[in-house]
């Protein structure tokens, strides 16, 4: 009997810990609720870009704010959307919050569609058309307006290392030029020649004065460091760039066709080239033509400018990608080229 009234007692006792524990739980919910991690107004506004990608569970959004220090918990977050049935309305984009906001304020703006940035991933590589593709996908323009206002782009003037004699000339403009990275804009005030000034300006902090000095140096112009660039992003693999831009350096310095297909396939707008494009009339055609093509044949980034001003020299002078491995194959003699072609394409 003594036993039996002790597990009653501890059943009892059981089950006020966990009804004090659910009602303890339950005021620290409601409290979060209305509460943001930060109060202090004397304190400096502190607002920090939250990104949502598509298909991200509202859970892992929860820890993700909690992880950013926006919330306290993202337990409590997690059940106020799901018993909101706000967790199948969240947006995805990038969104301006801050830890003076409450918990529910922050619900709020993550399923509000008109407080998110839509955010535009450039790659290295991409071209014009493929950006304005992916903003028209986007319905921030219609097709073809973001290629129009690179044409239309007067602006020249605020940027000393845009060649605007040689720029205008090209079918588009400042190809090259708009630096690969990801953005973040406002669908309510995006225009296409705000996006293009701020890529020109991301484009400009990316040359260091070293990198500057360095191609003077060199007796290169910019716009065609910028230009071999854009053909090593299509051409080779990142650990690839510095290799192929010192044979492409080397057949441009003593005068041979690059025979870049790239830069014909750029003209063409395919994915493969036939025998008719390899007799097409235009300066584009790098392997009946000598020298670079008028202009960039692609946006490059970063490491594709950095190897095309610092080539990497060596005994080769051609090179080929195989269709088996995806490695890059070279060569030193065009005989040895054409063994390597058998083999491995």
């Amino acid at each position: 009997m003594k036993i039996l009234l002790n597990k009653k007692i501890k059943v009892i006792g059981l089950g006020a810990i966990i009804l004090l524990t659910l009602i303890f739980d339950n005021i620290g919910y409601k409290s979060f609720l209305n509460k943001p991690l930060l109060d202090d107004k004397n304190l400096m506004l502190v607002t920090t870009s939250f990104v949502i990608k598509s298909g991200e569970s509202a859970k892992t959004i929860s820890k993700n704010l909690e992880n950013k220090e926006l919330i306290s918990n993202s337990r409590y977050f997690y059940k106020y959307m799901e018993s909101e049935n706000k967790d199948t309305k969240i947006v995805a984009g990038a969104f301006t919050l801050s830890p003076r906001m409450t918990p529910i304020e922050i619900a709020n703006t993550i399923t509000d569609p008109s407080k998110s940035q839509y955010v535009l991933t450039v790659r290295e590589g991409l071209l014009v058309r493929d950006i304005d593709k992916k903003l028209a996908d986007m319905e921030l323009i219609k097709s073809g307006d973001f290629i129009t206002a690179t044409k239309n782009f007067k602006d020249y003037a605020d940027y000393s290392f845009l060649d605007k004699n040689t720029l205008t000339k090209l079918n588009i403009p400042l190809e090259g030029y708009l630096f690969p990275d990801t953005y973040f804009l406002n669908p309510a005030n995006f225009s296409s020649d705000s996006l293009i000034k701020r890529m020109l300006g991301n484009f400009k902090n990316k040359l260091t004065p070293k990198m500057l000095n360095d191609i003077k140096t060199s007796k290169r112009t910019l716009h065609e460091i910028i230009t071999m660039a854009s053909i090593l992003e299509k051409e080779g693999r990142k650990q690839d760039f510095e290799m192929v831009s010192g044979i492409l350096w080397k057949r441009f310095d003593s005068k041979w066709a690059l025979d870049a297909d790239a830069a014909i396939l750029y003209i063409t707008g395919k994915n493969t080239i036939s025998g008719e494009d390899l007799k097409m009339d235009s300066p584009y055609n790098v392997r009946k033509n000598r020298g670079l093509p008028p202009g960039p044949i692609s946006n490059p980034g970063l490491n594709a400018i950095i190897a095309s001003i610092y080539p990497k020299s060596s005994k080769y002078w051609f090179y080929l990608t195989s269709s088996k491995t995806n490695e890059m194959i070279y060569s030193t003699t065009n005989e040895e080229h054409n063994i390597n072609r058998a083999k491995h394409l």
